[in-house]
């Protein structure tokens, strides 16, 4: 027993040494790698990367490099994780180096796999050149109506009505506060005011979030129905960065054996050229085109070619990998909006949906919202199926006081050379229900028959789409065919077929027939046929037949509209025989402060005239401002001087007021918009430090821009003389006043002196030596004072 007892002591300590040794022996492995560190130059099969990289000379002559090291070199490493630990060169396998002491530079000898791939990235996106910004300012845009009617005969007289649309917003750098109405009145109803919208708005470029408290429209998927809202809402706003693409977007992948160029083809027009090194090479984010295959052709210095077709279809559906959409919400359901001013459901609501761009070819889903005892949830998914096309699938389920159903719904789309298909279909099953259905008023409607049922505002019980758009085999026509079918809750089905075919004619001009009928229950029927053909710059006109249910009509048409510039011009006339026969003029123009349009319509035994400006008044930088519509963003032009004219993407926009001011609408919000003066237009005596400035405004809202134009009475053009009557040498230096003004010498003895007094002394240094001159200063007013000859001695 003694003898058992002393081997335990041991055993315990032999057990205690197998488990050190193992650690130990891990921990002499962990050890950072002890060598002479060297700075070599590094070739690939031959070619020079053009990079130095950072090695370590070990004591055994192997060499060894950190992992995130070779891989900026262009050598592929297994276990990125580890990618900052050195790694000894010869425990790689595929990989063949050879040092070259005198030289000082490594050759790498690798196969593709073993090759980071040369990466080139055709996004072409622009950087935001400022961060976006908005001043303090309020804009008023309006609508103003008025129309009037009298028969024929003259005999009767009505006044139709006068309304104001209005939008007024109030912004700062804090956020936008807006408010929409309609104020008029109308031959049923006297003089009211209709609220429309009443909300503020901070938006977040940095976290491309937008936060909104007051009225607002619920966020959602194509599977569900959104609701408007009095409340509170937090999304996602893609709109926030122009520059970015949500897309995911085609790349390629190759290898060259030398070095080559890469040609992109869409319809045989090469739309991208890219030189690409030898090794294998990506190339990313190509040019969305839906419904298109690429032709990619890499040609190498020989003239030898590869050729590779690209499918290139896409669908604004997905979203690139590691991209998020989202929409949260919450208050109070609103109900008959554009006819009651304040009418909200005393239920509150809840709803959020998000999307997540799982992979590049895979978009993940969901859904959720809650109202009135209404719990409403659901997942759904769109994928890119390659070549196939893209196919969304989802499926939502609801329950509410014991009762529940399902919603499914799935869409196809696709391009197969120049076909183009689509088929969509949405179903429900039991008592399905969302939020859109238990806060909807009741509606009562007539049929047919004229007998009053229940309009039901529940999702129908089956809603399906396809279509399908083909070219015509031998023609440069195409055709469209279309099935609609519609079972609502209520009401009778609808099945509705239309066709449509459209064919090219001369220089832009176009054919066109198109047919529907509806198979359901309301067992209509019509078609139209015509031709439309442009005018040059005057406009374009239009003819065609009309026949249906309500009769057969014969159009016609000539438009010329009115584009965005000021002083453009427009008109319109049409002309309609046949059934409820009809005759239409009107014309319109651009003025600098508003859009002015007025129109006469004839039918049947009645004359109707309208008139309508649509314009803003913008309150900014202590002015009032009068212009035409503002729907995003605007900035006022401080040029610091009148009638100086203003550019807006090197097209002229206008020319300053009196004040030095201009108004120039419709900038891009988050975007770079690039706005410039012309100097030639301000005063001689004007000292301006720039005349070109871009500028980011944020949405809705209004930017002040200065030139920092500074007008200076005391400026003059001295032309200096030797003493024997020649002109100061070109180039030579002076001071003026004693070191107030350093300048330099120009053509004719010419030095051009600002912030003068009323007595000057200066001294120029010459070549031979220095020379000084004094005199007097007089300044002149809005002119540029010339002071010849000084003799300098």
């Amino acid at each position: 027993m003694a003898s058992r007892r002393s081997r335990r002591p041991a055993i315990i300590v032999a057990f205690g040494l197998c488990c050190l040794l193992p650690l130990e022996m891990s921990a002499d492995l962990r050890a950072e790698p002890q060598g002479q560190p060297l700075q070599l130059e590094v070739l690939i099969n031959g070619e020079k990367v053009g990079l130095i990289g950072s090695f370590l000379l070990l004591a055994d002559g192997r060499m060894a490099a950190r992992g995130s090291e070779l891989q900026d070199l262009g050598v592929k490493v297994p276990s990125a994780g580890q990618s900052n630990d050195p790694i000894v060169l010869d425990t790689l396998r595929g990989i063949r180096y050879r040092y070259d002491e005198q030289s000082q530079t490594i050759s790498f000898s690798l196969d593709d796999g073993r090759r980071m791939p040369h990466v080139y990235d055709f996004t072409g996106r622009g950087s935001q050149t400022a961060p976006a910004r908005s001043d303090f300012g309020s804009v008023l845009d309006y609508s103003l109506f008025a129309s009037q009617s009298v028969d024929v005969d003259g005999e009767h007289l009505g006044f139709d009505g006068a309304s104001a649309t209005l939008d007024e917003r109030l912004f700062s750098p804090f956020g936008t506060l807006s408010q929409t109405a309609i104020v008029g009145t109308t031959t049923v109803r006297s003089f009211d005011t209709l609220r429309l919208d009443s909300t503020f708005r901070y938006s977040d470029p940095l976290s491309l979030t937008t936060y909104t408290v007051g009225d607002a429209v619920s966020g959602g998927l194509v599977w569900t129905r959104p609701v408007r809202f009095g409340g509170v809402q937090v999304r996602r706003n893609f709109g926030l960065r122009p520059d970015l693409i949500t897309i995911p977007l085609p790349s390629f992948s190759g290898s060259a054996a030398v070095p080559s160029t890469l040609d992109v083809y869409l319809e045989n027009v090469n739309v991208l050229s890219q030189d690409v090194a030898a090794g294998p090479f990506q190339i990313t984010n190509l040019p969305a085109v839906w419904e298109q295959d690429a032709r990619v052709v890499l040609r190498d210095a020989a003239g030898r070619e590869t050729e590779s077709l690209l499918p290139l279809y896409s669908s604004a559906d997905l979203l690139r990998r590691g991209l998020s959409d989202f929409s949260v919400e919450a208050g109070f359901p609103r109900l008959e909006y554009g006819t009651e001013s304040d009418d909200y459901s005393g239920e509150p609501f809840a709803s959020a949906s998000y999307r997540l761009g799982m992979f590049d070819w895979l978009t993940a889903e969901s859904h959720a919202e809650y109202a009135a005892g209404l719990v409403n949830s659901g997942i759904g998914t769109t994928a890119r199926a390659g070549w196939a096309g893209i196919v969304s699938l989802a499926l939502s389920g609801s329950k509410r006081d014991g009762g529940s159903g399902l919603q499914a719904f799935a869409d196809y789309e696709t391009q197969l050379y120049d076909l183009t298909f689509s088929l969509s279909s949405q179903r429900s099953f039991g008592d399905y229900l969302d939020v859109a259905a238990v806060t909807a008023p009741p509606r009562r409607q007539r049929d047919d028959d004229t007998r009053a049922i229940d309009w039901s505002p529940n999702p129908p019980k089956a809603l399906d789409r396809a279509s399908v758009s083909m070219p015509v085999p031998h023609d440069v026509s195409r055709l469209t065919l279309s099935l609609v079918n519609l079972e609502p809750q209520s009401g009778s089905d609808s099945r509705i077929l239309a066709a449509s075919w459209t064919r090219p004619i001369f220089d832009q001009g176009q054919l066109y027939v198109t047919g529907f009928s509806d198979f359901g229950g309301q067992h209509t029927i019509g078609l139209f046929a015509g031709v439309s053909m442009p005018l040059g710059s005057i406009g374009s006109a239009s003819t065609g037949i009309s026949t249906g249910s309500d009769g057969t009509r014969v159009t016609s048409d000539a438009v010329k509209p009115m584009t965005e510039e000021i002083g453009s011009y427009g008109w319109r006339l049409r002309d309609s025989e046949g059934d409820a026969a009809s005759r239409f003029a009107a014309a319109s123009y651009r003025s600098p402060v508003a859009a002015l349009e007025a129109g006469v319509e004839q039918a049947e035994n009645s004359v109707r005239g309208y008139a309508q400006a649509d314009g803003s008044v913008a309150v900014m930088n202590g002015g009032i401002f009068l212009a035409n519509p503002i729907d995003d963003s605007f900035a006022i032009v401080d040029a610091g001087a009148p009638n100086v004219e203003v550019l807006y993407e090197n097209r002229p926009i206008g020319k300053t007021n009196g004040d030095g001011l201009l108004l120039v609408p419709e900038l891009r919000s988050y975007a770079g918009n690039k706005l410039a003066i012309d100097p030639k237009d301000l005063p001689v005596n004007a000292d301006v430090g720039e005349t070109e400035r871009v500028v980011v405004p944020a949405d809705r809202s209004g930017v002040t821009v200065r030139f920092d134009v500074k007008t200076n009475d005391n400026v003059a053009v001295v032309v200096l003389m030797d003493a024997h009557d020649n002109a100061l040498p070109v180039g030579a230096m002076g001071r003026l006043n004693g070191g107030d003004q350093d300048f330099i010498v120009g053509y004719d003895g010419r030095v051009y002196l600002t912030d003068l007094r009323a007595e000057n002394s200066l001294v120029v240094e010459a070549g031979n030596g220095e020379c000084r001159a004094s005199f007097g200063f007089v300044p002149v007013e809005g002119r540029q004072a010339v002071i010849a000859p000084v003799a300098c001695q």
